[in-house]
């Protein structure tokens, strides 16, 4: 008889207090402590952004060339009026530098009668790194002309800054080679190091000695900067967001005290801050969008923190792709210190009354993905819409 009860206890169904901790004991075998992968993808990460700090490539220098011309001096020109932008041209990396300037007019000149497909007819992007020119070709000269530029800053919103003055030739030039072709005038635009700067050139003759001047040609060029570094922000999806909870204990309705618990966070989604970090060592220019949607470009490590909730309780390590400027698609590992039952307790426990559920941090790994704007393409742009809106009404 003592037998059979035995048996018939051994298959009654677990009280729901059981099922509740095994629950709880099963869950708590899942999320662990950040073990040997995490540590890896940490360490893996931290040695790509040393990679790109002290051995990714450095951006070449170049030279480009502008070029303007005056009606007929150019046989696809001759049904234009006034002054034109023809075209530029890149000089090739091996040979920057190699002939003087010059000889470098009497080059593009021929490549232009050639009509050689190395002229391209739209606008160059010229970044800080550049040597930028401007080539002034004309009918005739018999007056000195002068190049006058203005610097500004570059900016979505085109906020001025206190304009330099100068007026200067081109260094290196020959003036024995300019009287020889007699329709050439180089002008150095003084590109070099000048990042996120609006240059708006004037060529003018001068008239006599009297500082009398006729405008010929005005144009501007923006000089992008290059970045190694941005900082973008959008909202995440993580796995771990559910896992942040507090506790407590309630009353049933039998009178009972339970530990209960609840989301610490009831946004659906995280709000974290990441630092992108390009392949360059001298940066990327990130109003020049990639060519390809695959190019490597695009992908780029990130590592973040919350903006908000607990900065420093969680962590994000990953790659971001950027699909349009400014956007990027983001995944990767979240490490998030959360608070968990000690001492034995699970959720959903009865206890004594008076009791305060113990609880115990630790880090747990998941996973995140979401969609970011850099922070900084977005403020300035919101900058120039805000700017034009104030603008319009005080019209």
């Amino acid at each position: 008889m003592a037998f059979q009860l035995r048996r018939a206890r051994r298959i009654l169904p677990p009280s729901p207090q059981d099922q509740i901790a095994l629950r709880t004991s099963i869950r708590a075998n899942r999320e662990k402590a950040p073990g040997t992968f995490p540590i890896l993808l940490v360490a893996g990460e931290l040695i790509l952004c040393l990679f790109q700090l002290f051995w990714a490539p450095i951006a070449e220098s170049a030279e480009k060339w502008l070029i303007y011309s005056e009606a007929g001096v150019f046989p696809d020109g001759q049904n234009l009026l006034g002054h034109f932008y023809y075209g530029y041209y890149e000089v090739p990396d091996e040979e920057v530098g190699a002939i003087d300037i010059s000889a470098r007019t009497h080059e593009i000149y021929q490549k232009i009668l050639d009509k050689d497909k190395e002229i391209k007819k739209a606008k160059p992007i010229i970044t800080r790194k550049d040597d930028g020119y401007l080539l002034f070709y004309l009918s005739r000269m018999d007056k000195p002309l002068i190049c006058t530029k203005v610097e500004a800053a570059f900016k979505q919103s085109d906020a001025p800054v206190a304009p330099s003055d100068t007026i200067s030739d081109v260094k290196g030039f020959n003036k024995a080679g300019q009287e020889k072709y007699n329709k050439v005038f180089p002008c150095d635009l003084e590109t070099r190091d000048k990042g996120n700067t609006k240059i708006t050139f004037t060529v003018e003759k001068k008239l006599d000695d009297k500082n009398n001047k006729e405008e010929l040609l005005k144009g501007t060029v923006r000089v992008h900067e290059l970045y190694r570094f941005r900082i973008i922000s959008g909202p995440v999806f993580s796995s771990l967001i559910t896992k942040n909870r507090t506790f407590s204990t309630i009353t049933n309705a039998a009178g009972q005290q339970v530990i209960s618990s609840s989301r610490a966070n009831d946004s659906p989604a995280n709000f974290p801050v990441f630092l992108k970090t390009y392949w360059a060592r001298d940066g990327r220019d990130i109003l020049d969008d990639p060519k390809h949607w695959y190019s490597p470009e695009r992908f780029n490590p990130i590592i973040g923190i919350n903006l908000v909730n607990n900065p420093l309780k969680n962590f994000y390590v990953g790659l971001s792709y950027e699909p349009i400027l400014g956007v990027d698609i983001v995944a990767g590992a979240h490490f998030a210190k959360v608070d968990q039952l000690a001492g034995g307790f699970s959720d959903g426990q009865v206890v004594a009354a008076g009791t305060q559920p113990p609880t115990t941090s630790k880090f747990l790994t998941g996973g995140f993905a979401g969609i970011t704007a850099d922070v900084g393409v977005i403020g300035s742009w919101l900058g120039s819409q805000i700017t034009k809106t104030i603008k319009e009404g005080l019209r």
